[in-house]
């Protein structure tokens, strides 16, 4: 689905800017104008948003997690209790976020695809405005396929590990050595990422769940899979066939492996199982086709697989753990007396299911499990816009509506093309979601309101309907009864679905690029 070429007419808007600024270099009284703050934009990766909800002091249900953190941040924020991403994967609802446009309307749809370099995005807009930018990332989904080809565009530097995920720990350490590096260079635009709670999902110590591997027949160590980790292991290649066999009680996934001898990778043969596949047992075997013992080295990842009636006490445990993630940059801020009068916004790019509707994950389908995300935005110190902003709180927020709050608070030229509006103005506003094939097993178009969902499934040319007042639950398609209301709706998905097209991905894509995105589930 896209619409006409879009044109940036940057040269032309960016002198306008610069020689507007030249020109209130100073207030009338002739003094500096002041700072401009700093901007700190924190995602949480799959967070849903009742894990994300402060304790309702009214009620009487138990909590569903601690997150004292972020507890701590909502107090200092304008909550968005209706807040809904675009899409239920990463860089789509991510691209989304960056240029404040529709899936759709920035051409990203998949994981795969590459970032048009003429779509405009918020780190290079901010880079036009004289902002610092750094950008720490930690899932392989945001990697650009080639610099300057994803979301990195705009930033100085964009920060991501070598493995297809990163755990909270690592990623604060690259954010503090980036907040190191943006010293004395204010204002600047810093990017968060953390992966908690992404599948595979860690037990965080709340079970303990191990596989044995043999080589040769020879056990050499045991592995637990009930927390991330890569694991490197040093082995002797015999002449001739050599067996690798790992055993679990848990169901586990065999996420990625690989064998290097002499710096170069070695051929081998899964003879049961297969990688990512859900087992008990899988085995590999590697030649060695000299006469004389070889060195080698194993690279493996593998995780074990929750039952869906284990899923929400994992979940928690991985928003708990991005809890404690977040906490760690807040001090980093605060200990260098950033906190304050910085901008700093907290969202997620997608939900997760947990046995809703028999599905574990996301990208499937387009329910609030899916779709509803927390979003808390934290003004500068005294700020004018707080009361706007506080009005705005109880409005259907997307996050196509973030650049531009953000870019209306700092006072900054709004972003080209954007679709989204700034949540200083109180308005009723409507969602437009989607989730594409191929990643999808379906193209799912919707509309919603507070009021209305309407999904439209683009190759069966049919609808789905709730209402979302009596049935927020989204148990009850009323569209059998109600099919004559929103009939507009149904004309603008129809006529969408019409114009949509499987999502292309690149021809030359890196094929380790493909195999980062397989082993983080996609």
């Amino acid at each position: 689905m896209s619409g006409p070429p879009m044109r940036h007419p940057r040269s032309a808007f960016t002198a306008l800017t610069l020689a507007l600024a030249a020109a209130s270099a100073c207030d009338s009284d002739g003094s500096p104008p002041p700072r401009r703050a700093n901007v700190v934009l924190v995602v949480v990766d799959t967070l849903r948003a009742d894990y994300a909800e402060p304790p309702d002091s009214d009620s009487n249900r138990p909590r569903r997690v601690e997150l004292p953190n972020l507890e701590r941040f909502a107090a200092d924020s304008v909550r968005f209790g209706t807040a809904f991403a675009h899409a239920p994967l990463t860089l789509p609802s991510h691209a989304a976020l960056f240029s404040a446009r529709t899936p759709a309307a920035a051409g990203v749809l998949v994981n795969e695809q590459a970032v048009a370099r003429e779509l405009p995005l918020l780190a290079d807009w901010l880079r036009e405005q004289g902002y610092a930018r750094q950008a720490v990332v930690s899932l392989a989904t945001l990697w650009p396929p080639g610099p300057g080809d994803g979301l990195d565009r705009g930033f100085a530097r964009f920060v991501h590990g070598k493995s297809p995920i990163s755990p909270g720990e690592s990623v604060n350490r690259d954010l503090t050595a980036a907040l190191d590096g943006l010293a004395g260079q204010e204002p600047f635009f810093l990017f968060a990422h953390f992966a908690e709670p992404h599948e595979p999902y860690e037990a965080h110590g709340s079970a303990v769940a191990t596989a044995e591997v043999t080589w040769n027949g020879r056990a050499i160590q045991p592995l637990r899979t009930s927390e991330w980790a890569e694991e490197t292991l040093d082995l002797q290649l015999a002449p001739g066939e050599n067996r690798l066999t790992i055993r679990s009680a848990a169901a586990f996934k065999v996420r990625t492996l690989e064998f290097r001898a002499a710096g170069a990778v070695l051929p081998s043969r899964i003879e049961h199982s297969d990688l990512l596949e859900e087992t008990r047992e899988f085995a590999v075997a590697v030649d060695n086709p000299t006469a004389e013992p070889r060195a080698a080295r194993l690279h493996l990842w593998l995780h074990d697989v929750p039952s869906i009636a284990e899923m929400p006490a994992r979940y928690r445990a991985e928003a708990e753990a991005a809890d404690r993630a977040f906490g760690v940059l807040l001090e980093s801020l605060k200990s260098r007396g950033l906190y304050d009068d910085s901008l700093i916004v907290f969202t997620s790019d997608h939900g997760e299911a947990l046995g809703e509707r028999g599905v574990v994950g996301h990208v499937v389908h387009l329910h609030d499990e899916l779709l509803h995300v927390p979003l808390m935005i934290k003004l500068p110190r005294g700020h004018a816009a707080a009361r706007d902003l506080a009005r705005s709180s109880r409005d259907l927020a997307r996050l196509i509506d973030v650049v531009p709050t953000l870019l209306e608070v700092l006072g900054l030229p709004p972003l080209p093309g954007a679709e989204g509006e700034s949540l200083l103005q109180s308005r009723e506003r409507v969602l437009f979601a989607q989730t594409s094939a191929p990643e999808a097993p379906r193209t799912l178009l919707l509309l919603r309101d507070l009021r209305t969902k309407l999904i439209y499934d683009v190759a069966a040319d049919s609808f789905t309907m709730y209402d979302l007042a009596a049935d927020p639950g989204e148990t009850t398609d009323i569209f059998p009864k109600a099919g004559g209301q929103e009939l507009a709706w149904q004309k603008q998905l129809r006529e969408l679905g019409k114009a949509s097209r499987p999502a292309e991905t690149p021809s030359g894509a890196d094929p380790a690029f493909r195999e980062r995105l397989k082993a983080l589930g996609y």
